[in-house]
């Protein structure tokens, strides 16, 4: 909620690069910046799916519902049933078409 608040509302910048030193070299935070730049180019993006029943469903333990595909068949669970120590007994079910 805090950094929701926060994007919402932008504060004023503020360049301290005067008073402060760095705490590493120029050239070694724009290398890694290039590098941050390279690896969002290079890994693609997941196609999104479209869930019938997605943002719908919660458990009767009180957590949403997920959609997983394994073999192109589209399952519902619960997140908190796949640990045991949760309390939650949820079984998957299978989204038919």
């Amino acid at each position: 909620m805090i950094i929701l608040k926060l994007l919402a509302y932008p504060r004023p910048v503020i360049d301290i690069s005067d008073k402060v030193q760095p705490i590493i070299k120029d050239e070694i935070f724009y290398y890694a910046q290039e590098r941050l730049d390279d690896n969002k180019k290079r890994i693609p993006k997941r196609k999104n799916r479209k869930y019938k029943y997605a943002g719908l469903l919660r458990c009767s333990c009180g957590s949403k519902i997920t959609a997983n595909v394994q073999n192109n068949k589209v399952t519902y669970v619960c997140p908190k049933s796949k640990n045991l120590n949760s309390g939650c007994d949820a079984e998957v079910v299978e989204e038919r078409q």
